[in-house]
């Protein structure tokens, strides 16, 4: 499993090992949740490629940069 710092509030997770993927993931939602809210915490998986302008209007409507927000690509 490999985690990188790729900016300041970017963090890309990676590797063979989904169920550790998953576990670090966790932790840092988990984290998040308790100083921002759950509710600040958006979910979209890439594989449905029908899911992409969907997505994409999303992030532009909600603002990535606007409040703390968390999204997570899988």
């Amino acid at each position: 499993m490999n985690r990188k710092n790729m900016l300041k509030n970017i963090i890309y997770i990676t590797g063979n090992d989904t169920y550790g993927v998953e576990k670090e993931l966790s932790r840092f939602v988990k984290v998040f949740e308790e100083k921002y809210s759950g509710i600040n915490i958006d979910r979209y998986r890439l594989e449905d490629k029908s899911m992409i302008s969907h997505i994409r209007d999303n992030l532009f409507t909600v603002g990535l940069f606007s409040e703390k927000r968390l999204f997570i690509f899988s």
